[in-house]
């Protein structure tokens, strides 16, 4: 995935932006329909959807805040108003997920992660277990690049089973000055 889409002047278009608005456009049309099929009035579609992409972002951002609270204590005002965060969808997955997983599997799955994006070949897995609780994961590198600004980022795909179920995602994440690594998408 290439997270800038088209950049022209100070217009840039972002992939995950242009999904949003398609997104929005297809559950608007689909909604549209199936509120024709059962008799009901479609002009309350674009208010239905409206809100619905509205109460995704908002609970985006507090997701975001929950997770990174540290930093947003330390400047409130330019974490709610920065670009980042904005993943629902993989918050909202994530998020599920990650409340079936303890402690113990955080843990192992973030020093699977963090090894991964930092040494690992694209293409190869670092794969975490955790005898415990019965749950894995593996996560995958595919692809490197660096940002205008010099950062770098690398795509995964990370797979997690929790429970006997099989879940997988997808994501970036740019190195840090610190040397660590923050999801960014």
């Amino acid at each position: 995935m290439y997270p800038v889409l088209i950049r022209i002047g100070s217009l840039t278009i972002y992939t995950l932006g242009l999904m949003w608005a398609l997104g929005a456009c297809a559950g608007l049309w689909i909604l549209r329909l199936e509120l024709k099929r059962y008799r009901h009035d479609p002009e309350i579609v674009g208010s239905v959807v409206f809100a619905a992409a509205i109460a995704g972002l908002v609970g985006a951002r507090l997701l975001l805040i929950l997770e990174e609270w540290q930093n947003f204590t330390s400047a409130p005002f330019d974490f709610i108003f920065s670009g980042s965060g904005f993943s629902w969808y993989g918050g909202l997955i994530g998020g599920a997920i990650g409340n079936r997983l303890d402690a113990a599997d955080q843990e192992k799955a973030n020093v699977a992660a963090a090894r991964a994006l930092e040494s690992v070949p694209a293409g190869q897995s670092v794969a975490w277990r955790n005898p415990d609780s019965g749950n894995a994961g593996a996560v995958t590198p595919m692809r490197t690049y660096q940002t205008a600004n010099g950062q770098y980022c690398r795509e995964y795909t990370q797979t997690i089973n929790v429970g006997g179920e099989k879940h997988q995602s997808y994501g970036t994440a740019c190195r840090q000055a610190d040397g660590t690594w923050k999801i960014v998408s």
